[in-house]
């Protein structure tokens, strides 16, 4: 599946075959999948821990069926399809770049063999090596569902409380709300701030993907921080880093934003 593909995130990215797939599963399947690739490929070991690094920057993002879906429709006056989709993804690819220096990937570099990962046959445990059943993979993704349901639902009550803070302006209640959550938020967004504005703030809240989205990131890759280390047993450590992934976030609602004013002043 991968072969006709592969060359271009190849020469664009610089990843492995297994990178290519985590990345264009995280972009077609939207969050938080793209994460719980990054962090499965690399506790397997068929990714090095620097290209688990840089990918985790890049590789959590909005399905072009969330964006060409419910955000366009959101949008109060016609938006070209070419503009949403440019402003959203052209960011990654110089994030890619600043990421691959960060974490220590030159671009000659070849990609290590699986036993040399972290993540050795010496100390995987014996259950990692052989394939889940079926019913292990029914438990993971419903967990998986529940957590991530769970945390929309959490989020989308926070909304509704500050929609009721009487101190806030009708725009400082919408721009909190797309911070917290997208899909409440980009609605509030769209029906509350002037047309100059609108775009860019739902454009940034899409590319952030909300606290919520942090949240539901950070339970798929089984924590990764200082306090995830002391989590329990029952944890795998991926060794990703969730305060790192905030940054990387905030950087490309920065972009996205910087996109769209250049887009705009040129066409």
């Amino acid at each position: 599946m991968m072969r006709p593909i592969y060359p271009v995130f190849k020469r664009m990215f610089g990843v492995s075959v297994s990178g290519a797939y985590i990345l264009l599963c995280g972009f077609l399947c939207g969050y938080p999948l793209g994460a719980r690739l990054c962090a499965e490929f690399r506790q397997r070991g068929e990714i090095t821990p620097q290209e688990s690094n840089m990918l985790f920057a890049i590789c959590n993002h909005p399905s072009p069926m969330f964006l060409l879906g419910y955000v366009r429709s959101q949008i109060p006056f016609p938006v070209p399809i070419w503009l949403l989709l440019i402003c959203l993804y052209l960011p990654v690819i110089p994030i890619s770049l600043l990421a691959r220096r960060v974490y220590g990937i030159c671009p000659e570099r070849k990609i290590l063999k699986k036993k040399q990962l972290i993540y050795d046959s010496e100390t995987e445990d014996s259950a990692s090596k052989t394939p889940p059943s079926l019913e292990e993979i029914i438990h993971s993704t419903c967990e998986t569902m529940v957590l991530i349901g769970g945390y929309i639902m959490l989020f989308s009550i926070l909304v509704i409380w500050v929609q009721n803070v009487p101190i806030l302006t009708n725009e400082t209640k919408a721009l909190i709300a797309g911070t917290v959550e997208i899909t409440t938020g980009i609605h509030m967004l769209c029906t509350t701030l002037p047309g100059q504005m609108l775009l860019p703030a739902v454009l940034a809240s899409v590319a952030f993907g909300g606290i919520s989205g942090i949240f539901q990131t950070k339970s798929v890759i089984g924590g990764s921080d200082e306090s995830a280390k002391k989590s329990s047993e029952g944890t795998k450590n991926t060794g990703l880093s969730v305060r790192h992934y905030v940054l990387w976030k905030l950087l490309h609602a920065c972009l996205t934003c910087v996109a769209y004013v250049t887009l705009t002043a040129l066409i």
